[in-house]
């Protein structure tokens, strides 16, 4: 009975199905029961049975061999075999010959596992762009390019471009890893390439210096003799920011080797200093002078100490965006900064520049103070005549209104000048 046979029927084997009669092979239904139990059912089934998409699928879901007893008709269908193939790329080695030819098909299979190239017919191994598509996904798919792209150096620079691991997995005799030129123009494009460098090119210092400023990520295969050597870190530095990733914390908490880089890079370069460097005083005076925001990672107690903030307002100005509000909001600490320098008060807030108390302070040390207060302060004549009183170049900056008043006066002054 159907019932015994398909009890019978297991991985072990099908002995009781393979000796069944042709009309319990060809019933569709227990066949498709025999497949769920065992993928090797199919090897017994009759032609129908063999050339059903949905029982050969269930049977392919166990394993891609299950397609060896699919008819020539699913094994050549381009919509089942896709569909097969993104079920296990193993299916690809079942494909009939004008299917492997399919680049669609191939890439689909290659696409999942690159040694499905191997399998490939010729014309898709000597498919240019196909094998170099293929190499992108999977380094290791440059073996089972043809003979003739494989003795193409263009076409092999251009693999590891795309795929610096390739480099591994092309021809030995061509000796490719030791080729100065060959590599370097591929690290631009990526530093994996130097992985698979030869020991000889990693080793040189002038190489390995040009490979880094091509491409900054180069230094993750940087021997440590090299990492840990101030000045090839700091000339990698002086190149890109970047290089700060990987060098070493000792580096990092060098004054001499950080205030180089800072200066070249500014903030850039500071984030990454060690906490000894961003609480040194002089250091960040030094550099503030070219790049304020160095500040921005100052600790909080230092930019919080006046004595320090108005000695930064007199390396850089704009070092007071970076002092904390309860320092900008200090009239004090204001007068004492405008004193220094009176472009500072632009960045004074808004509610201590409408302060006239804290104004007429300001404008007492140096009436050109007016030049950054609002415009209610530029247009109220006591102000203004303040600031003016103590330089008369602040006239320039009061409000056309007041300037015509101040003109009258004088004119006035003058005349009564004259007539006595």
């Amino acid at each position: 009975s159907l019932e015994v046979v398909l009890s019978r029927t297991s991985h072990r084997g099908c002995v009781a199905l393979a000796q069944a009669p042709d009309d319990v092979k060809a019933n569709r239904d227990f066949m498709l029961d025999a497949v769920k139990k065992t993928w090797k059912a199919l090897e017994h089934a009759g032609k129908s049975i063999k050339n059903d998409g949905e029982i050969i699928f269930e049977a392919l879901k166990q394993d891609a061999q299950a397609l060896k007893w699919a008819s020539k008709d699913l094994r050549s269908d381009r919509k089942f075999m896709l569909q097969a193939i993104r079920t296990s790329h193993k299916s690809y080695a079942f494909a009939s010959d004008d299917l492997k030819l399919d680049r669609e098909v191939a890439f689909e299979a290659i696409k999942l596992y690159g040694r499905a190239l191997e399998i490939a017919p010729a014309e898709v191994q000597n498919d240019r762009d196909f094998v170099l598509n293929s190499v992108e996904k999977w380094a290791h798919a440059i073996r089972y390019a043809s003979p003739g792209l494989k003795a193409d150096c263009a076409f092999l620079l251009e693999a590891v471009q795309r795929n610096g691991d390739a480099l591994k997995y092309l021809p030995a005799d061509l000796k490719l890893a030791n080729d100065r030129d060959f590599v370097m123009n591929a690290v631009s494009d990526t530093w994996k390439v130097l992985k698979h460098a030869s020991k000889d090119l990693l080793d040189d210092r002038e190489f390995m210096l040009q490979a880094v400023k091509l491409n900054v990520d180069s230094l993750k295969c940087a021997s440590t003799e090299f990492k840990t050597d101030p000045a090839f870190m700091k000339e990698a530095c002086l190149q890109h920011a970047k290089a700060l990733r990987y060098t070493p914390a000792s580096l990092k908490a060098d004054r001499d080797f950080m205030l180089d880089v800072v200066k070249h890079w500014g903030g850039a370069a500071m984030q990454s200093a060690s906490a000894e460097i961003k609480a040194d005083r002089s250091f960040l005076l030094e550099t503030l002078k070219i790049w304020p925001s160095v500040l921005h990672f100052a600790p909080e107690e230092l930019l919080c100490d006046q004595e320090f903030m108005l000695e930064a307002l007199t390396k850089n100005i704009e070092s007071l965006r970076y002092a904390p509000d309860e320092l900008k909001s200090s009239s004090e600490f204001m007068v004492s900064a405008v004193v220094h320098e009176i472009d500072v008060l632009r960045f004074a807030p808004a509610s201590m520049k409408a302060d006239r108390a804290f104004v007429l302070e300001v404008l007492g040390h140096d009436g050109r103070a007016l030049k950054w207060l609002p415009r209610e302060m530029q247009d109220n004549l006591n102000v203004v005549q303040t600031a003016v009183d103590q330089n008369p170049l602040a006239r320039k900056y009061a409000s056309p209104k007041i300037k015509k008043v101040l003109a009258a006066q004088n004119k006035k002054n003058a005349d009564a000048g004259a007539d006595w």
